[in-house]
């Protein structure tokens, strides 16, 4: 799955951050059936991340989502219940 847009990124403690953004393919809109595969949509996911001593966090949107592609994250959707 691949980062689409970052829309939350917090620093917490120890150089962790928690980031939430809009991940391709992550929702499943349709279960397979057994004459369809299963569709997905983009959604609304989370994860973290410990950051480096010698790295630095992209300031612009596209080297964010590249750099959070790079790390290859468990992303979770967010509940938006």
């Amino acid at each position: 799955m691949s980062v689409i847009e970052v829309t939350y990124l917090k620093p917490l403690e120890n150089n962790v951050y928690h980031v939430e953004a809009i991940v391709e393919a992550s929702y499943c809109v349709h279960p397979a059936t057994q004459l369809d595969p299963a569709e997905y949509a983009d959604g609304l996911c989370q994860a973290s991340f410990i950051l480096a001593d010698d790295e630095s966090i992209p300031s612009d949107q596209d080297g964010m989502c590249s750099f959070l592609d790079a790390l290859e994250l468990a992303w979770y959707p967010v509940d938006n219940d």
